[in-house]
């Protein structure tokens, strides 16, 4: 039988204890948010030069698909500088090759906006399967890049396989990297007006999404 001065110290050192797992909770999780803003903070850093920005994005999701470590928040540069040399090389080389297709979906869009196609059905169709095959090569082929070991060319056939294997989490992250893009178009006043809230939270999260989306794929492929 356990006396009634034992109970009480027990029942207090529960809640106390409950408390602390609770206070560690909340702290865990602002750490894994600040995490998340300062991985997106370097990514826009180190894009500036925009020929970097193919080994950003690898070293971006490279840092977001892992878990948070038990380690100062300074480890988030050291994590992120690494793979961001380690995937440089390999990158640059993807972005550099991908440069023509983007210029020819600019192209693409440009009539799409003007409306020089309007008159040319299979022209349109035609334009717009190439903006869309391009997005969806653009959203795999950094983090494959980041993930496996394989040759370049490689690498980009299998971001368009995936693409189009895994259509349903290709969707969700082309609709999650258009609501920026709808509210600047829509609400551009608004858009700017809040334009620090959008590159450091609102892109900082929607990275994360992604990241995780694409770790969801990329695992059925990890022998």
């Amino acid at each position: 039988i356990i006396a009634p001065a034992a109970a009480n110290t027990i029942s207090r050192r529960s809640i106390m204890d409950e408390h602390v797992s609770q206070d560690a909770g909340i702290v865990a999780l602002l750490a894994n948010f600040a995490d998340i803003v300062i991985a997106n903070f370097l990514w826009i850093i180190t894009a500036i030069p925009i020929f970097t920005l193919g080994a950003s994005t690898a070293a971006l999701y490279s840092v977001l698909r892992a878990p948070r470590e038990n380690q100062y928040a300074s480890s988030i540069f050291v994590k992120y500088f690494t793979a961001f040399a380690k995937n440089f090389k390999k990158t640059t080389l993807i972005f550099l090759l991908l440069l023509l297709p983007a210029a020819f979906v600019a192209y693409n869009i440009y009539l799409l906006v003007f409306g020089l196609l309007a008159d040319n059905i299979l022209g349109y169709i035609l334009c717009c399967f190439s903006i869309v095959l391009f997005f969806f090569l653009w959203v795999y082929v950094f983090p494959l890049a980041a993930t496996f070991e394989n040759r370049i060319f490689k690498t980009i056939a299998n971001g368009l396989m995936l693409s189009v294997a895994h259509f349903p989490t290709t969707l969700a992250i082309l609709i999650l990297w258009s609501i920026p893009v709808l509210v600047l178009v829509f609400f551009t006043n608004f858009f700017f007006r809040t334009i620090i809230i959008w590159l450091f939270v609102v892109f900082a999260l929607i990275a994360k999404a992604n990241a995780f989306l694409l770790e969801r794929v990329f695992r059925r492929y990890i022998p």
